[in-house]
């Protein structure tokens, strides 16, 4: 039986438990304003919905996955597809976001190894570690030719999404200033 292609996910406790207080928190501001009507309640699990699409967009969306031929980086709005034999390693110098060095063309952005920490902080050790990883999980994976270059592909799905969550984001709070001067 084969075994599954390894993947690196971003998935770190402040970014799940952002997510579980926003979540926890506009449920209840909707139980506690449930009595408002159904356009405050709409607008409010709007809001909700909105902030745990965001946070989707800005951690959990990004992956990096290693085929036998190769390298899938998935950030929030495009996907990379690049053959293994045209990685040529994972800088973390230089750039704020790390970024996968590709033999004969630009280099690709790792938005999961993103901190998202404030410029001033210490961005490199964290993201060198999970580097090395990727170059490891690169060079254990049984490896296979592909004579295809890299290609990139919107995600339609995170860009539906996105446009979404802008739309809830300024249309819930719009309904709610409106309703609360009413």
């Amino acid at each position: 039986m084969a075994s599954a292609s390894p993947v690196l996910r971003r998935l770190e406790p402040l970014h799940l438990t952002a997510a579980g207080v926003w979540g926890v928190g506009m449920t209840l501001a909707t139980l506690a304003n449930r009595s408002e009507g159904t356009g405050v309640v709409l607008a409010l699990l709007a809001w909700t919905s909105a902030g745990l699409s965001l946070l989707y967009l800005a951690t959990f969306a990004a992956s990096v996955r290693v085929t036998p031929t190769h390298v899938l980086i998935n950030n929030p709005y495009v996907q990379h597809v690049v053959p293994r034999r045209l990685v040529k390693g994972v800088s973390t110098k230089g750039y704020w976001i790390p970024r996968l060095l590709v033999d004969g063309g630009p280099s690709i952005r790792l938005v999961v190894l993103d901190r998202n920490l404030p410029k001033g902080y210490d961005n490199s050790a964290p993201s060198h570690r999970q580097a090395q990883l990727i170059m490891r999980m690169i060079a254990e994976g049984p490896a296979q030719d592909s004579t295809a270059g890299v290609s990139r592909r919107l995600r339609i799905g995170n860009l539906v999404i996105a446009s979404l969550t802008f739309i809830a984001g300024l249309g819930a709070p719009a309904y709610l200033l409106t309703y609360a001067n009413g």
